[in-house]
């Protein structure tokens, strides 16, 4: 879990974010708030905000991306 100041927010405002893993079958699709989704590897690092580029350097630390 990442706990840190939002992209953009000079104004302390911060970003939790927390990555799950699952068992799953069929396509994930995007609903209800979340406008879009995507698979990523830490080559894609240049398209995130900076938590989400720290985020996926964790999963590729821990073996579990790219």
């Amino acid at each position: 879990m990442l706990n840190e100041q939002a992209d953009g927010y000079a104004d302390g405002r911060r970003v939790r974010m927390t990555c799950y893993t699952a068992e799953h079958r069929g396509e994930p699709a995007p609903g209800r708030e979340i406008a879009e989704s995507a698979w990523l590897t830490s080559a894609d690092a240049h398209v995130c905000p900076p938590a989400g580029r720290r985020m996926l350097g964790l999963l590729a630390d821990a073996g579990l991306v790219d």
